[in-house]
C-alpha cells in the first residue's frame, strides 16, 4: 500500500491563486492529470495530496506556474535542474506573444492536445 502524502504551497496572492487554479479549474485539473495527484486551491494556497513522488511532480509544476507570476519583491526563480524533466520554458520576444498563443489560447490548446 502507497503512503499518501499532503502538501500546501502559499500562493501568496489572488493573482497567483487564480493562474494555478485557472479558468474554471483547468489548470488545476491538468496539474491533476499530469501527476495522479489530487489538488484544490483554497483562498491563496494549493492543499496536493497524493504520492511522495506524485506530490513532488505536482509542486514543481505549481512552482512552474508561479513563476511567472510577480509577488512584489517575491519572485521565484527556478533552477534549470529543478524543471528539466517536467517543464519545456520558451522565452519568446514579447511582441510575438500573441502569434504563438493565437487567438483565445487556440495555438497552445492545440499543442496541448497533441501532446496527449
Amino acid at each position: 500500500m502507497t503512503d499518501t502524502e499532503e502538501r500546501t504551497i502559499d500562493l501568496h496572492s489572488k493573482a497567483a491563486a487564480g493562474r494555478v487554479n485557472g479558468k474554471a479549474g483547468r489548470t488545476r485539473v491538468k496539474i491533476e492529470m499530469a501527476t495522479g495527484c489530487h489538488a484544490r486551491v483554497e483562498c491563496q494556497q494549493i492543499i496536493i495530496s497524493g504520492t511522495q513522488d506524485q506530490v513532488q511532480l505536482a509542486s514543481v509544476i505549481v512552482r512552474c506556474i508561479l513563476a511567472q507570476v510577480v509577488h512584489g519583491d517575491r519572485q521565484i526563480v527556478l533552477d534549470e535542474s529543478e524543471i528539466r524533466d517536467h517543464c519545456t520554458v520558451l522565452k519568446i520576444p514579447a511582441d510575438t506573444t500573441r502569434m504563438v498563443i493565437g487567438k483565445g489560447g487556440e495555438h497552445l490548446h492545440a499543442i496541448e492536445e497533441e501532446a496527449h
